[in-house]
């Protein structure tokens, strides 16, 4: 039985600029490691929000699924998070055991979707439908992050760092998809 703790939202232990790492060392606000799992958070946060579009009534029957597949992706990014915020390897590693077969789910839904759309023969705008629209802004969230998680230099976010580059590419996808689910056409970026 898992017991639960309850948890003070504010422990005044951070009004100095500081936080705790998993591990107990004190960092700035500003470190690397929480400036990273920072961009992850804003992530898990955007896809929250798109989450919420594809489950309003017009959407809810159509995009079940793919709201279900973001939950998930949500908790691995949490997991992900949580390795970021670690000090030691151990640590790291513990957080990421599940990354390898989660970027697999990716790869595989990528190649799902893409089955099913029209072939990409341009660059395309973001937009269309608003579900698809956020992905778009979701996407380059996933680049924040996975640019943040590079910056880090460390070894042990190798799957971490895959599974964000597989990531972005899953919401580019996931937007067209949703796109074509409702009717509505990439839009083409023409150069003048």
């Amino acid at each position: 039985m898992i017991k639960y703790v309850e948890m003070k939202i504010y422990t005044k232990t951070g009004d100095k600029g500081t936080t705790s790492l998993l591990g107990g060392s004190r960092v700035a606000k500003n470190h690397p490691q929480i400036e990273t799992y920072g961009e992850n958070d804003l992530l898990i946060s955007q896809m929250g929000y798109l989450i919420s579009l594809l489950e309003n009534k017009d959407n809810n029957e159509i995009f079940k699924d793919e709201a279900a597949d973001l939950y998930n992706i949500q908790s691995e990014l949490f997991c992900i998070g949580s390795s970021l915020a670690s000090e030691n390897d151990t640590d790291i590693f513990k957080f990421l055991k599940n990354t390898v077969s989660c970027t697999q789910f990716l790869e595989k839904k990528i190649d799902q979707y893409s089955a099913e759309l029209p072939p990409l023969k341009n660059f395309i705008l973001p937009g269309g439908d608003l579900a698809a629209a956020h992905c778009h802004i979701v996407r380059c969230q996933a680049r924040n992050t996975e640019r943040k998680i590079i910056d880090l230099e460390n070894e042990s976010y190798k799957d971490a760092l895959i599974y964000i580059n597989r990531l972005s590419d899953y919401f580019f996808v996931l937007a067209r998809y949703i796109n074509f689910k409702r009717n509505r056409e990439d839009i083409a970026w023409t150069f003048n």
